[in-house]
């Protein structure tokens, strides 16, 4: 009796392992591609907006959004590389070259400045976007970028 007990807990056992692992890979794969493309929308809106003004000739409008974006991704790029986290998107966590990538970001940066700090309101004034602490993150996310990466 005693013997069935151990093997049915055993089962079990070796079901929740099985399970667990399954649920692991099928997080990590389908996940990550999910991940992905869960904004795309938002994305597509904001990509029609910017063909509005292209075709309006509004590119100055263009570029300051353009550039607004870049700071935020150096942002969240900077963040990435120090989690030291990468590894949450295995099997496709080493498919991208970043350094090389930053690299190319930190040439571009050091010609022109980023943007975001001068849209942060001065000091003792409202501020309920938060524009200067993303301003903040950005300064510190850029001199990071310039001095890993600027070679």
């Amino acid at each position: 009796m005693t013997s069935r007990k151990y093997l049915f807990w055993a089962g079990m056992a070796l079901a929740f392992a099985g399970s667990f692992g399954a649920g692991l890979l099928t997080g990590a794969t389908v996940g990550a591609e999910q991940f992905l493309k869960m904004d795309s929308s938002a994305r597509a809106s904001v990509l029609t907006s910017e063909l509005q003004a292209l075709r309006a000739g509004n590119i100055d409008q263009i570029i300051e959004a353009k550039e607004i974006e870049v700071d935020g991704n150096v942002v969240n790029a900077i963040e990435f590389q120090k989690s030291g986290m990468p590894w949450l998107f295995w099997p496709n966590d080493g498919s991208w070259n970043h350094a090389r990538s930053l690299g190319y970001v930190a040439q571009y940066r050091r010609q022109h400045p980023p943007v975001a700090p001068k849209f942060a309101p001065p000091a003792g004034t409202p501020d309920p976007s938060d524009l200067r602490g993303f301003a903040t993150d950005v300064d510190r996310s850029t001199r990071e970028l310039l001095e890993r990466f600027g070679k």
